[in-house]
């Protein structure tokens, strides 16, 4: 039986609603959530019965025409569970970019390389805002929204927008500053180099006390 993740408590959520089969719930999943919780179709396909075993679940076949499908519904010990989620702390956010890890290891190959990788990071960025934004109208009509959930969705976006257009105006400021980088480095480059990331990890983000909103 394996361990409640973020993916089952999503699961959980969307069963809260309605009871879904196992299709419904990875299509619903990789439509609506796809780009807080990217996820394969086998992870998702095992999940609800990963929550039957731990009695969060039911699952009850039925006939649909000749075709035979589960449907899993949500108990009541899996609400509480929902209920205890909403109370814990959440696990801390995590980026992952293919392209970042070529820039890390980006002297191994060559600056030709790099800035296709730079220019392809823009090009997916924009296809997942587009691709992303465009289920929002679908969500709302299986779900209409009270007001606070409109609100909250109005937050969400706002969290992506900004993410994205930060990604390709970072791009394309390190494709600007690879393509200006001298074929041969002058004596003392790397000093320079050094003093610019310290610079830059100066800026970066310290401890701050939770109960502050601005």
């Amino acid at each position: 039986m394996a361990r409640l993740t973020e993916t089952s408590y999503a699961v959980l959520a969307l069963l809260a609603r309605r009871p879904y089969s196992a299709y419904e719930l990875t299509g619903e999943i990789r439509s609506s959530l796809a780009q807080c919780m990217p996820r394969s179709a086998t992870l998702l396909y095992r999940e609800p019965k990963n929550l039957v075993a731990h009695g969060l679940v039911t699952a009850e076949a039925q006939l649909r025409g000749r075709q035979k499908r589960v449907i899993y519904s949500i108990t009541a010990d899996g609400r509480r569970a929902l209920r205890d989620w909403f109370s814990q702390p959440p696990a801390a956010p995590v980026f992952e970019s293919e392209t970042v890890l070529r820039l890390i290891f980006g002297h191994l190959g060559n600056r030709d390389q790099l800035l296709r990788a730079l220019a392809e990071l823009e090009t997916r960025v924009c296809e997942t805002s587009e691709r992303g934004f465009a289920g929002f109208p679908g969500w709302f009509e299986r779900f209409p929204p009270p007001t606070e959930h409109l609100h909250d969705q109005a937050l969400v976006a706002e969290l992506y927008v900004d993410l994205y257009r930060l990604l390709i105006s970072w791009s394309r400021r390190a494709r600007r500053a690879v393509e200006a980088r001298p074929r041969t480095w002058p004596r003392g480059s790397e000093e320079v180099a050094m003093r610019q990331l310290e610079k830059v990890l100066a800026r970066a983000p310290r401890a701050v006390d939770p109960t502050q909103t601005s």
